[in-house]
């Protein structure tokens, strides 16, 4: 009775397996259904891609004429004539302008294209379905471009952005009921068929293994070997290996889960430090891009600087977590280089705090010519944290000095210090200070700053101290192994006295740096010549003929405004290889750093043409 009652109150396979039938053909007829519904959706979106494509096309014959005269008003008007509720279009100038009918729509264009990028085309769409007021939109985007009558190269006048509302369309047509069709009879047939293979296939053999299991009593996770003596059956007892299997699976899940999450953690750590270090050239950038249209090139490099180093920053925390890549990305810098680049950008940054004084103190005979493995990006980032700790732990309102010294210890060491005369530490939170997550004397310090120079600096083979007493400042010295010089590098300028200089550079602050730097030395007899572009040296050095035998100095730059001809490549050119020395704030390109080594090309910093010693060569000692 009891095997009666719970026989009735079970399933039995075969209603299992007839109901999944039924449930697998529903399925069918479901996917066919929504198959046919998305030909007919995909239809409608290829329909409206033409239509995109032919109207883009017509605003374009219309728009591009006014454009090339900035003619921004009837751009606009254009724009509004075929603008609609559901269709909205804008334009955008080379020069980052957007043209637009309804300028309560701008921050639509601007969240969805990126404006900043250069040279403007479609590819700096930021997002293809983006959502402005909880309404979603798709974009399509064609460049607009003014076709030479003459046969020139076309020129592109800006980019054509359509802003089409995402309203979701379901439509059915023939197709749609075909699938439809084919799913029903496809349902059909199933049905038809299930009695026959299923039973003969499948539960037969299966109605025999249940009977054999409980027969024989077979231990679930053994399989008993009779079970292959049944005609058709399938192996059972794999359901039993399988659950096993699933049990393992499981664990497996939950172990992965542990490490996804200690995964996660350690992202939070990493987003931390980005979040912590680029503050400061991010500071700098925002300051100086008001200025751009009319940016020096001082200003331009202390601008590129603070771009290249968040962009080296967040690349170097993303490979934080495997030490060899970071060792593998040192290089031989110079010290005075990498400081008075990183001073300069700083002073930009506080430029607006007048009480705070900022120096670097680079002297020619201390500082110039000191070397060391370091990977200048990380090497910034340690250095801006310590000015940043400096400043953000200033008194307020009160007048504050922070002075970088580098100076040589010996023959084997450098000593880089940082020093303040705020308002200094206590002697028991000294000791904290270097551990991770401590902070003093900054509301919103997170401690990451001194804790990740530690790390790096002793990487490097060195170490940081801190020095400090209240109400007098503080002082932090890193001490980092001396390397030695490479093989571009120009110890000092050694010139004749009837050496002729030519300076060639596109900055008229360097040319005047230079000029001085010669005239005070006196008793020159050569020339001093000025070129700003390469093509003005090339025409002087082809309508001299005597400048082979006069004897030359170099000093060219390696990127000129306005041209592709590099440095390199006109030195290159020129055959002045022996009597150039490349002047360039790109002296940290290990590609640049290269070529100069191999063809016995020097390589001066451009921040250090103030300091590079310059000497006259020594007279040879008369006989006593």
């Amino acid at each position: 009775m009891r095997r009666r009652s719970r026989e009735k109150s079970s399933v039995t396979l075969r209603e299992v397996l007839q109901r999944s039938i039924i449930l697998m053909g529903i399925l069918i007829f479901i996917v066919d259904f929504v198959a046919a519904t998305y030909f007919t959706y995909y239809n409608i979106r290829q329909n409206e891609k033409q239509h995109q494509k032919l109207l883009h096309n017509t605003i374009t014959e219309l728009i591009v004429p006014s454009l090339l005269i900035s003619d921004y008003e009837e751009a606009k008007r254009l724009l509004g004539m075929v603008s609609k509720d559901q269709e909205i279009l804008a334009a955008v100038t080379p020069q980052g302008d957007v043209l637009l009918s309804d300028y309560s729509l701008v921050d639509l264009v601007e969240s969805s294209f990126d404006l900043k990028r250069k040279p403007l085309k479609c590819g700096h769409v930021l997002k293809k379905s983006p959502v402005f007021n909880e309404t979603l939109y798709r974009i399509s985007c064609s460049e607009m471009l003014h076709n030479d009558p003459l046969g020139g190269n076309p020129i592109l006048v800006g980019v054509l952005l359509g802003y089409t509302v995402a309203n979701p369309t379901f439509a059915i047509n023939i197709s749609s009921f075909v699938f439809v069709a084919l799913a029903l009879t496809t349902l059909l047939i199933l049905l038809i068929l299930s009695r026959f293979i299923l039973e003969r296939r499948l539960l037969v053999p299966l109605e025999s293994l249940t009977k054999m299991i409980s027969a024989k009593s077979v231990n679930p996770l053994q399989a008993s070997p009779e079970l292959d003596t049944i005609a058709g059956a399938p192996k059972e007892v794999g359901t039993l290996t399988r659950a096993f299997e699933n049990l393992i699976n499981s664990f497996q899940r939950e172990a992965q889960e542990k490490n996804e999450a200690s995964k996660r953690a350690a992202l939070y750590d990493l987003a931390k430090q980005i979040a912590h270090d680029v503050r400061s050239p991010l500071a700098a950038l925002n300051m100086m891009l008001p200025m751009i249209d009319e940016v020096p090139e001082e200003k331009r490099l202390i601008l590129r600087s603070a771009v290249t180093r968040i962009q080296d920053i967040a690349n170097g925390l993303l490979g934080n977590s495997r030490k060899t890549i970071l060792d593998n990305q040192r290089s031989i810098s110079l010290l005075a280089g990498l400081v008075d680049t990183l001073v300069s950008e700083k002073r930009i940054q506080y430029r607006s705090n007048l009480n705070l004084e900022l120096e670097a103190n680079l002297h020619p005979n201390a500082a110039y010519g000191l070397f060391a493995s370091v990977e200048s990006t990380e090497f910034k980032r340690v250095l801006s944290n310590l000015i940043d700790n400096s400043v953000e732990a200033s008194p307020t309102g009160e007048k504050t000095r922070i002075a970088i010294d580098v100076r040589c210890q010996g023959d084997r060491w450098i000593l880089l210090s940082v020093k303040d005369d705020g308002r200094g530490i206590a002697p028991e939170i000294l000791p904290q200070l270097m551990r991770e997550q401590k902070s003093f004397g900054k509301p919103n310090g997170s401690g990451l700053g001194l804790f990740h120079a530690r790390q790096v600096v002793e990487r490097w083979g060195g170490s940081i101290e801190i020095a400090s007493e209240v109400n007098r400042g503080t002082t932090v010295t890193i001490k980092l192994p001396k390397a030695r010089s490479p093989k571009w590098f120009v110890p000092t300028i050694e010139i004749g006295k009837n050496t002729s200089v030519v300076v060639v550079d596109d900055d008229t602050s360097i040319h005047q740096i230079w000029q001085s730097r010669f005239e005070a030395i006196g008793s020159l007899h050569g020339k001093f010549l000025h070129f700003v572009t390469p093509q003005l040296l090339k025409d002087w050095k082809g309508n001299s003929p005597d400048s082979e035998k006069v004897e030359y100095l170099f000093l060219i730059d390696q990127e000129f405004r306005g041209s592709s001809e590099t440095g390199l490549q006109l030195i290159e050119l020129l055959g002045i290889e022996k009597q150039s020395i490349l002047v360039t704030s790109h002296s940290e390109d290990l590609v640049v750093q290269e070529v100069c080594s191999n063809k016995g090309i020097g390589l001066l910093p451009k921040t250090m043409a103030a300091c590079i010693p310059i000497e006259l060569p020594s007279a040879p000692s008369s006989a006593s």
